[in-house]
């Protein structure tokens, strides 16, 4: 769960630099709605927080935030950056055309 452990996004404020390393901030939801309340984040510090043994952890936050450059301490590399936001708008694109291509009757998915 956040909503315990999850700090008020309006609490921080403008921050460059954001460590919450130990905390029980276990899910992602929880962290995309953080980092959209704090575009000018660069720098964010989870370790020891569940949220990172999320399969996929850094590559979501990565994904959720464009200006975040450090994360746990890691530099997050440009180029990193690009493949993971060509891979998420290509998902994106299949379950877009995947809604598209089926309609429901029934509560079953039936091709259209």
């Amino acid at each position: 769960t956040c909503a315990s452990a999850r700090p008020h996004p309006l609490a921080c404020g403008p921050a460059a630099q954001l460590e919450l390393g130990g905390n029980a901030i276990e899910g992602l939801q929880c962290l995309d709605d953080l980092l959209r309340a704090m575009p000018q984040l660069l720098a964010f510090d989870l370790r020891e927080c569940p949220v990172c043994k999320v399969p996929k952890y850094r590559e979501s936050v990565i994904v959720m935030s464009d200006t975040v450059e450090m994360l746990d301490g890691e530099a997050v590399p440009a180029p990193q950056r690009e493949v993971l936001l060509r891979l998420h708008v290509r998902k994106l694109k299949r379950e877009l055309m995947g809604e598209q291509q089926c309609g429901t009757a029934d509560g079953v998915a039936v091709p259209i």
